[in-house]
């Protein structure tokens, strides 16, 4: 295993920081934009994206994200959810006024570890 010195910076706010949130909103920004980004065989660590853009998807699609995976939640209000998650996700994720970016400063051979915290804290809610 190695030690955390060698992950992204990424993958350490994954590890340490996003696992003890109360809600699973960053964790389901996070993984919306990198499935929106990348294909399965890069989503499954079997090959290293070529693009030099980060992964993007606009404030409706990442909306409606949020609101699937919180549905049944009493009194849950998207904006709240994306205001919240917003300055927890500050160095990673970018927000304009139509659309989320993810920075590209992590190593595409942790994306499936990435994908798989992500999704343990999303059936956590």
């Amino acid at each position: 295993m190695t030690s955390d010195l060698n992950h992204s910076k990424l993958l350490q706010f994954i590890k340490n920081d996003l696992v003890h949130e109360k809600n699973n909103y960053s964790a389901i920004i996070i993984k919306a934009l990198i499935q929106s980004g990348f294909n399965d065989e890069i989503r499954s660590g079997k090959s290293s994206p070529y693009a030099a853009n980060p992964p993007v998807l606009s404030t409706e699609e990442i909306h409606k994200k949020i609101i699937q995976a919180n549905l049944g939640t009493p009194n849950f209000d998207v904006n709240d959810a994306v205001n919240i998650s917003m300055p927890i996700l500050k160095p990673f994720v970018t927000i304009s006024s139509n659309a989320f970016s993810l920075t590209l400063e992590f190593n595409a051979k942790e994306i499936p570890e990435i994908l798989k915290i992500c999704d343990q804290k999303i059936s956590l809610k």
